[in-house]
């Protein structure tokens, strides 16, 4: 069965903005691809097997999402950024993926249960500057951290990390971060351990933050506007499979939040909050119909929205962009984190493409 909708997925885009972080950053800094959450949403098959060989490691937030991935790749690098539970230890250790560890409790349930398997595990010591999450927050405990490792034969630091609270808004945060982060890395006297803090915002606004690695989400995917070029690898498409029109005083939809001012042509669009159109674009929120930006009018429904067609010259079977360029015009993850009053990453994990064609080209 076929969807009237398409969840595209460009792959060249996807590779070219994979090798533009890569010459931006250099060649002794390595690329971390974040793909947790199913690659933001986009699909983490389509978007690790593109990529792979082009990136360095990929970041998950779980055994359970490293594991998916070796399904498909047995080589490429794997950290998981959240936190592993004692009964996932071996089954990381056994596909050589890497494990975060935010405390010393857990850094001795990691070397208690790999000494009594005679298993080796990879770790990346999680450090807290400043965003409260996870990680250690006294550099004491990370200094007995580093001398438990030394003692521990089955136990590898492989990298050093931690997380930027904020992106452009509080610059004055990020460098506080750092400089925080550079009292615990300056214990790290082995050159081969991978230290990294950069975000998508942090790699292309200072060289300095890259360090060893880099780790990029939404700078890989083109998310939102970047410095480099990095176009977006989603495109969501639908098309109209209604046309009517309504006199002055008609309601459009639920509740009749929308009554017609006057005269209007409506087109009906077969994509609902069930597919990802959150209901907070109701009545304003615009998509593109011939080359035009054209306004949802009342509430978006679970499957279906409308749209004032009246400006336009659209008829039932035309394409309708919901995000993504038609034209002169761009609808962008942006334009719908703004109408939602909240983050595009959000968005972006919001659209169910599971209920669409999903198309990889």
């Amino acid at each position: 069965m076929k969807s009237f909708n398409d969840f595209i997925i460009d792959t060249r885009v996807l590779k070219s903005n994979a090798i533009n972080i890569k010459k931006h950053i250099g060649k002794d800094v390595k690329l971390c691809a974040v793909v947790k959450a199913d690659a933001y949403g986009l699909g983490a098959r389509a978007i690790c097997s593109t990529i792979a060989g082009i990136v360095d490691f990929f970041a998950v937030a779980s055994v359970c999402e490293g594991i998916n991935i070796r399904v498909f790749d047995k080589t490429t690098k794997i950290v998981v950024l959240g936190v592993c539970s004692v009964d996932d230890i071996g089954i990381a250790c056994e596909n050589n993926i890497s494990i975060s560890v935010s405390n010393l409790q857990k850094l001795y349930e990691i070397c208690k249960f790999c000494s009594e398997n005679e298993l080796n595990c990879n770790i990346h010591l999680q450090v807290n500057s400043g965003l409260n999450r996870y990680g250690f927050c006294k550099i004491s405990e990370f200094i007995k951290a580093l001398k438990i490792i030394e003692l521990c034969d089955y136990v590898n630091l492989e990298g050093v990390y931690s997380h930027f609270a904020t992106k452009s808004q509080d610059i004055r945060f990020i460098k506080k971060q750092y400089l925080r982060f550079l009292q615990y890395k300056k214990y790290i006297k082995n050159k081969h351990i991978i230290c990294h803090i950069a975000n998508s915002f942090a790699t292309t606004y200072d060289s300095k933050f890259a360090l060893n690695m880099v780790r990029n989400g939404f700078l890989l995917y083109g998310g939102t506007h970047n410095t480099i070029g990095n176009k977006l690898v989603l495109t969501i498409k639908s098309q109209i499979v209604n046309v009517l029109e309504v006199g002055k005083g008609s309601s459009i939809g639920y509740d009749r939040t929308f009554v017609a001012k006057k005269r209007m042509k409506i087109a009906v669009v077969p994509m609902g909050y069930a597919d990802g159109m959150d209901r907070r674009l109701s009545n304003g929120f615009k998509v593109l119909i011939s080359g035009q930006k054209c306004p949802i009018v009342g509430l978006v429904c679970m499957d279906v929205f409308m749209v004032d067609i009246s400006n336009v010259n659209a008829k039932i079977g035309d394409s309708v962009v919901i995000l993504g360029t038609q034209g002169d015009h761009k609808i962008t993850l942006d334009d719908f984190a703004k109408k939602m009053n909240t983050s595009p990453y959000e968005v972006l994990l919001h659209f169910n493409y599971k209920r669409m064609n999903y198309v990889v080209k």
